[in-house]
C-alpha cells in the first residue's frame, strides 16, 4: 500500500473523532482548518454549512455568540477562509429581520475594537451581498471606510478599489457621487484609469458638479489644461453652476490668462450676485495687477449683495491695510463682527491688526505709551471675542493669542 500523506491521515483522524463524538462543533471547524491549510478553499464552505444544519438537526443548541468566538479564533490563527464561511452561516442566527442591520454593523464595530479585522470584513461582506441592504450607499460606505483603514495600512490598496468597484455597479449603488469618487481618488496615481472612472461616473452622474470638478483637477494635475478647459466648456454648456463657472475662472487664473479670467468672473457676478467668491477673485485679480483702488470697489461690490461674508469684509480690511489706511481697516472689521458677532476669525483679525499695528510703532520707536497701550487693546479685544464665541468650537485659536500676548507683555 502506498504511503499516506499528513493529509489524509489528519482527515482519517477527524472524520473518526466525528463519528464518536457527531455532537461537538470543534471537530467541525478543525476540519474546516484543515482544508484551509491545502488550499482546499471550495470544502470550507461545503463543511461549515453542514455543520451547522448537522448538529441543529441533532438538536444541538447553535449559539450564536459561541460560534462568533470561534470564527474570532480562526481570525487570530489567520485562517481567514474559515472565518470568513463561520460568519456568513451563522451571522444571521436568531435574528429577526428588522433588527439586522443594526445588529451585523454593531458586530463589525464590536469584532474591530476586539482586532478581529477579518471577522469584521467578513461582515460587511454579508451585509453587501444582502439585496435587502445593497443598494444602500452608507452601507457601502462604512465598508470602503473599514477597507480604507485596515487594508490600506497593510499595503493593500488593491483591496480598497475592490470594494469601491463592486459598489459602484449598476445593481448596487451606480447613482452614488461619493462612492465614485472615493473610487476615482484611490486610482489618482494612475490617471488613465482613473479618467476611465470619472468618465463612468459622469455617465452615472451626468449633472453631478463634483464629478466635473474632480475631472478637471484630474487633467491639471496631469498637465493636460486644453483637456480641463474642454471639460469645463462642456459642462458649463450642460448643466452650469456658479461652482463651474468659477473654476473656469480660476482655471485661466492659473494659466495667467488675467483677461479672460475678469471675463469669467464679470459675467458670473451678473447671473449670481449673491456668490461672494465671484467678488473675492475679481478684488485679488486687480491686487495682484496693482490696482488697489479697483480691488476695493469689487469686494465693495460683493458686501451689498453678500453683507454677511466673512472672507469679504476680511479681504477688504487686508486691502485697507495695505492702502496704507489702518483705521479704515478697523472700522470695516468692527462693521463686520456686527454681523458676525460670533466668529472666530473676525475677533482674531481684529487683534492681529492691532498687534501688527502695534509692532510697526515698536519698530519705527514710536512713543513708549502708544507701545504701552496696544498689548492692552489686543487682549481687551481677545477677552470680547472670547466672551462672544465662548460656544464656538475654534475659540481656542483665540485663547491662544491670548496666552502668548500675555506671556510675551
Amino acid at each position: 500500500a502506498g504511503k499516506v500523506s499528513p493529509y489524509e491521515e489528519a482527515n482519517q483522524v477527524l472524520k473518526e473523532a466525528n463519528e464518536k463524538n457527531p455532537l461537538e462543533r470543534s471537530i467541525w471547524i478543525t476540519a474546516a482548518k484543515l482544508q484551509e491549510t491545502v488550499g482546499k478553499l471550495d470544502l470550507i464552505e461545503k463543511i461549515i454549512k453542514l455543520s451547522v444544519s448537522d448538529l441543529a438537526e441533532r438538536g444541538v443548541e447553535i449559539n450564536r455568540n459561541d460560534w462568533l468566538k470561534e470564527a474570532m479564533d480562526a481570525d487570530r490563527a489567520n485562517f481567514k477562509c474559515t472565518c470568513r464561511e463561520i460568519i456568513r452561516r451563522i451571522i444571521g442566527w436568531n435574528i429577526q429581520e428588522q433588527e439586522r442591520l443594526q445588529t451585523w454593523l454593531d458586530d463589525a464595530k464590536s469584532f474591530i475594537v476586539s482586532g478581529s479585522i477579518n471577522c469584521a470584513r467578513a461582515v460587511y461582506l454579508t451585509i453587501v451581498e444582502d439585496k435587502s441592504y445593497s443598494r444602500m450607499e452608507s452601507v457601502w460606505l462604512e465598508y470602503a471606510n473599514f477597507e480604507l483603514k485596515h487594508a490600506a495600512a497593510h499595503h493593500q490598496e488593491s483591496q480598497v478599489v475592490e470594494v469601491l468597484r463592486r459598489a459602484v455597479e449598476p445593481l448596487n449603488c451606480g447613482k452614488s457621487e461619493a462612492l465614485w469618487l472615493m473610487l476615482a481618488n484611490q486610482l489618482r496615481a494612475d490617471p488613465i484609469e482613473c479618467r476611465r472612472i470619472l468618465a463612468q461616473a459622469h455617465e452615472a452622474n451626468p449633472n453631478s458638479e463634483k464629478i466635473v470638478l474632480a475631472a478637471v483637477e484630474l487633467e491639471m494635475e496631469n498637465n493636460n489644461s486644453k483637456i480641463a478647459r474642454r471639460i469645463l466648456a462642456d459642462a458649463c454648456m450642460s448643466a452650469k453652476t456658479a461652482q463651474l463657472v468659477m473654476r473656469s475662472a480660476k482655471l485661466e487664473w492659473s494659466l495667467g490668462n488675467l483677461d479672460e479670467a475678469v471675463r469669467m468672473l464679470k459675467a458670473g457676478v451678473q447671473e449670481y450676485k449673491n456668490h461672494a467668491e465671484f467678488y473675492l477673485s475679481l478684488g485679488q485679480i486687480e491686487e495682484q495687477r496693482g490696482d488697489l483702488m479697483k480691488a476695493k470697489e469689487w469686494v465693495s461690490s460683493g458686501l451689498k449683495f453678500n453683507p454677511t461674508s466673512v472672507e469679504l469684509w476680511i479681504n477688504m480690511a487686508h486691502l485697507e491695510e495695505r492702502s496704507g489706511a489702518p483705521a479704515r481697516a478697523r472700522s470695516k472689521l468692527e462693521m463686520a463682527r456686527l454681523r458676525n458677532p460670533r466668529n472666530v476669525q473676525l475677533w482674531l483679525e481684529a487683534a492681529q491688526l492691532e498687534w501688527r499695528q502695534y509692532m510697526s510703532r515698536t519698530k519705527s520707536g514710536a512713543t513708549k505709551g502708544a507701545q504701552r497701550g496696544r498689548p492692552d487693546i489686543v487682549i481687551t479685544i481677545l477677552a470680547k471675542g472670547i466672551k462672544e464665541c465662548r460656544d464656538q468650537p475654534d475659540v481656542e485659536k483665540l485663547t491662544r493669542m491670548q496666552a502668548e500676548i500675555q506671556a510675551n507683555k
